[in-house]
């Protein structure tokens, strides 16, 4: 609609219900995303944490220039976003094994025939499977 009529986007929160929506949308995320980095900053002050993105970022405060809060919604865009298209290709994943039984048996007596059924294959089983 923005797109069509730019000057909507002038319009005060108070006259336009998608803006307030938004901005409740904004906080509930940022409270998320917040919340994580802080448990993350509150890990590393208690020698617990593990490496990753968020502690780079934390370790690196002074030098990227980002305040807590872009911080952490860096990290969170990220890791949403991460999460979508994993979320999506197993979605897919199951729907062509529903769709195609005849292929998913097919691959399971392939995997079985070069893994077994004792244990989940690894990258190492790679080159000897089709």
């Amino acid at each position: 609609m923005i797109d069509l009529f730019p000057t909507l986007n002038y319009l005060p929160p108070w006259m336009a219900k998608w803006k307030r929506d938004a901005l409740v949308w904004h906080q509930h995320e940022s409270e998320m995303f917040e919340g994580f980095h802080a448990g993350v900053a509150e890990e590393m002050a208690e020698g617990r944490a593990q490496p990753s993105f968020v502690t780079s970022l934390i370790e690196t405060r002074g030098r990227n220039g980002l305040t807590d809060k872009e911080a952490a919604w860096l990290a969170g865009i990220m890791f949403s976003a991460g999460a979508e298209t994993t979320t999506a290709s197993v979605s897919f994943f199951l729907i062509a094994m529903i769709h195609y039984p005849d292929v998913m048996r097919k691959a399971q007596a392939q995997i079985d025939a070069v893994v077994g059924r004792e244990r989940v294959p690894t990258f190492a089983d790679r080159p000897h499977l089709p």
